[in-house]
């Protein structure tokens, strides 16, 4: 990854959607751990952002459904908290629309190799250095 450049080109509304959903899912279900935020911009003209917490994470059996719409984890039904089930949803296809990604991993590894038992979410947006590129 390099260094930001001074500006980029991209879609305000859906950088705003998929950091707050990303954010706000860790802080609500993570509980008291700490939630790390990561913003690079990749040699690719990409912008990724991580996303990650030290939280119980998701198991295995509920990963592959946890971006459809008004999926909820087990935990978060069992202990009510909050919630519609379509902040992933919404971060995963507002991603695909701009022709970007967003990944899941639980447990995961940190940029430095620490095993983590939390979650690390790693949505990709194009963000050229120019609107006029592309």
């Amino acid at each position: 990854a390099t260094a930001l450049p001074p500006a980029i080109c991209a879609d305000r509304t859906a950088l705003r959607l998929v950091v707050e959903n990303l954010v706000t899912n860790a802080i609500h279900h993570a509980g008291p751990t700490e939630v790390r935020l990561g913003v690079r911009w990749r040699p690719d003209r990409t912008l990724e952002i991580t996303v990650e917490d030290d939280g119980a994470g998701i198991p295995a059996r509920e990963q592959a459904r946890i971006f459809e719409p008004f999926v909820r984890g087990e935990s978060s039904v069992r202990e009510q908290r909050p919630g519609s089930g379509l902040g992933l949803h919404l971060v995963r296809r507002v991603a695909g629309l701009h022709g970007g990604r967003v990944t899941l991993a639980s447990p995961y590894r940190d940029d430095t190799g620490v095993p983590r038992s939390g979650c690390r979410f790693v949505a990709v947006l194009p963000a050229p250095e120019s609107c006029d590129e592309g």
